[in-house]
């Protein structure tokens, strides 16, 4: 059953504001109603409507004044706005348009246009929101899940190694610290990915680190496998042919993009293969290409690849958040690169990507 859609109604004339409220609520709609600016931002404080309609000459507050301070606080949601303004308000439309205002209602109106205008504008709404309400989701399911995991064994070894201390042999004490140590990095890892996603999110491209390049070898993959304590143990199955060249991408995030792609090719590789990375450059740039053999991806899964979505998790029960592959394709979008998937299912999964070379003066 759908929720009952709630609009803030901004309109100082009572009339107006009292004809709104009966028609609106007379089509399922929940009305709340504010007289000026300042008593809608008042309503804000307590609860946020799906839309709101409000007028732009108003005392106190007018309409492109509140449109103005709610898109500056309430950056963390999208509310559509209509207004209603006089036909010869031709300045006040203009600056609205500027600002990004969703629609005008010219008074006298017709209540069908403004339902009209409504049900466009929450429809739109919900299409936007969709993809937040799923991620919303798979947030309060998986994050709880995925701290607990590595959290566990750290507090059930450390309790052991406690009370069990005066017992255990140097070699044993020095087994359950290794293990305590992992499952540290493990946790780290995963959270660090939580906020590397975030960061992804927010960041804007005026940012100077699109001004910066990096220089990628043989020797930048291998230190990256160096520096991670969890790809350290899997640098016997990976196979690296890297031709050098200067990238348009900030080595911050290039060394994320391999770290993301070869951890997870050794998450999904049946070990009996190695995992081959190969990059070089062609005729769209470079082209970076890391290719695993285990367990493949249908074409379904290929084109859902998103934050938090983790395939076949209950069939192959592989440790981690799912963020991996989503990050890496933020990543490549942010810097203008390309990334295309080639996957046989239970046979292999290539990551094709390419990125701007830097150009020779």
């Amino acid at each position: 059953m759908d929720t009952v859609k709630k609009i803030l109604i901004v309109e100082n004339e009572i009339g107006v504001r009292d004809n709104l409220r009966i028609i609106l609520e007379s089509n399922g709609y929940n009305v709340v109603l504010s007289s000026d600016g300042r008593q809608a931002l008042a309503e804000l404080e307590q609860s946020i409507p799906d839309i709101i309609v409000a007028d732009i000459m108003m005392p106190n507050l007018n309409g492109i004044e509140l449109y103005k301070i709610i898109k500056e606080k309430y950056t963390h949601t999208e509310i559509p706005f209509i207004f209603l303004t006089a036909k010869n308000d031709i300045k006040s439309i203009r600056e609205g348009m500027s600002l990004g205002v969703e629609d005008y209602i010219t008074k006298p109106f017709d209540m069908d246009d403004l339902l009209k205008s409504i049900g466009i504008r929450l429809a739109k709404k919900e299409k936007l929101d969709e993809p937040n309400k799923l991620l919303r989701n798979d947030i309060m399911k998986y994050v709880p899940h995925e701290l607990r995991t590595p959290l566990v064994p750290i507090l059930n070894l450390s309790e052991y190694l406690l009370s069990e201390i005066d017992s255990l042999e140097k070699n044993e004490i020095k087994e359950v610290i290794n293990q305590i140590n992992l499952a540290g990095h493990r946790l780290l890892n995963r959270v660090e990915k939580f906020l590397l996603f975030t960061e992804l999110e927010t960041l804007e491209k005026e940012s100077g680190v699109f001004s910066v390049t990096a220089y990628i070898d043989e020797d930048f993959i291998a230190g990256i496998i160096y520096k991670s304590q969890i790809l350290r143990t899997f640098l016997p199955l990976v196979d690296f042919s890297v031709s050098p060249a200067s990238l348009k991408i900030h080595e911050y995030y290039l060394s994320i993009l391999f770290k993301e792609l070869i951890e997870n090719a050794a998450k999904f590789s049946d070990r009996k293969n190695k995992i081959k990375v190969h990059g070089g450059k062609n005729n769209s740039g470079y082209c970076l290409e890391i290719t695993n053999y285990g367990t493949g991806m249908t074409n379904e899964e290929i084109a859902s690849i998103n934050a938090f979505k983790q395939f076949n998790r209950e069939i192959v029960n592989q440790e981690g958040n799912g963020l991996g592959l989503a990050i890496v394709r933020k990543i490549v979008d942010l810097f203008n690169g390309e990334i295309f998937f080639e996957s046989g299912k239970d046979n292999h999964t290539t990551v094709k990507i390419f990125l701007p070379l830097v150009t020779q003066k």
